[in-house]
Order: C-alpha cells, then sequence, then structure tokens
C-alpha cells in the first residue's frame, strides 16, 4: 500500500436508480389506492400518509442520485479519512482511538421520539389492514445499523458543518467522540469498507514509541 494510495467511494448510482424507481411506484400506487377509498377519509387520509413517506425517500435518492452521483462521497488516504457527508476536513488516523466501536445510546428525546413514530405507524397499519392485509406479527420495527462507528481519542473532535451531521457525531463520556461513517448506498458494502479502513489505520497510525 503506497502512500499515494487514495481511495474515492461514491454512491452507488444503479443502487439509487433502483431504489427511488421502486418508491416513485409504491408512491403512485398508494395514491391510487387513496383515490379509491375517498369514500372513508380516515382510510384515505392514511394511505396519503403513506404516500408521503415513500415519496420522500424517492426524493432524496433521486437528489443524491442528480446531485452527488459522480462526487466523491467518503475518501480514504494516508491523511486520513474524510466523509462529505458531515461538512468536516480529513480525520486523521492518530485522532482514531477504536474503529467498529458499538453504536453510541440514542438521547431519551430521541428513543421516545421513535416510539412514538413506531406506534403511529402500527396505528396507520391497523387501520389499513382491517386485520386482512397483514397483521401486526409481520411488523418488524428492527433496523440493522449501516454504519461504521468511529471512537476519537480523548480531546480529539470534529464539527460536522453540515445539517444532518449532528446524528453521525455524538459526545460520549471522557471527552470522547463517536462518529457515524454510513455505508448505505455507497459502492462499498459494510465488510468491505470496514476492512479499507482498518487497513489504513493500522498501516498509517502512528505508534508511540515507550523507552
Amino acid at each position: 500500500m503506497s502512500t499515494s494510495e487514495t481511495y474515492r467511494i461514491e454512491y452507488a448510482n444503479s443502487a439509487l436508480g433502483s431504489e427511488a424507481a421502486a418508491y416513485i411506484f409504491f408512491t403512485v400506487v398508494l395514491v391510487f389506492i387513496a383515490f379509491l377509498s375517498r369514500s372513508n377519509i380516515i382510510t384515505s387520509i392514511a394511505w396519503i400518509s403513506l404516500a408521503l413517506m415513500t415519496a420522500y425517500v424517492a426524493v432524496m435518492a433521486l437528489l443524491k442520485l442528480i446531485f452527488q452521483g459522480r462526487k466523491a462521497i467518503l475518501i480514504i488516504s494516508p491523511e486520513g479519512i474524510k466523509d462529505a457527508r458531515l461538512g468536516s476536513d480529513f480525520i486523521p488516523w492518530d485522532d482514531i482511538e477504536k474503529i467498529d466501536v458499538p453504536a453510541p445510546r440514542r438521547s431519551l428525546g430521541m428513543m421516545l421520539g421513535i416510539i412514538l413514530l413506531g406506534l403511529c405507524l402500527l396505528v396507520i397499519a391497523i387501520i389499513l389492514s382491517e386485520g386482512a392485509l397483514f397483521s401486526a406479527d409481520t411488523l418488524d420495527w428492527s433496523r440493522p445499523d449501516h454504519h461504521v462507528w468511529l471512537l476519537l481519542a480523548p480531546g480529539r473532535r470534529i464539527t460536522g458543518q453540515l445539517r444532518g451531521a449532528k446524528r453521525s457525531i455524538r459526545q460520549v463520556a471522557g471527552d470522547m467522540q463517536h462518529v457515524g461513517i454510513a455505508v448505505s448506498d455507497l459502492t462499498y458494502e459494510k465488510p468491505g469498507l470496514l476492512e479499507l479502513i482498518v487497513k489504513f489505520h493500522a498501516r498509517y497510525k502512528k505508534v508511540e514509541k515507550t523507552e
């Protein structure tokens, strides 16, 4: 691995295109169903609510594809690692204490928000299905972790300049930070990206010599 070696990781355009097309299709279907059920205002509003959710996901995927499809989202080099989604400079390898640490716990307010959203979606699902389309037993609220979490050394910190960066930069005890590198929609899947980060970290992190 030479010192000039640099990896520029982009979004997987094919995956983003497929995701956008799928959610556009879901949105059209849900809007059509809402139109057919317009006689029942509650059911119609529930379908429209689901259509808005799928439309949001489709729009976000299209925005990534149009404006960031050819840009380097993640840069891994001997200098460090840089995530364009955080709006920060390179994180030097010396600043990284550990790699792929467990995801930090969410704040109480965020956890309550997620629980409330889940309950709302469950109510909508029950209204829509009326016990026929799908049962509550088929709903799975668990979400796999799509991040590689880095633990920075004490006193080392980064400040994300972009909106949404706070979700991936979290303060922990002992004046340390967790930094989450999202792997969703990238050309690298999590195992490959994790292996690459570990290799660069092992080679370019300076080892303190003790006498």
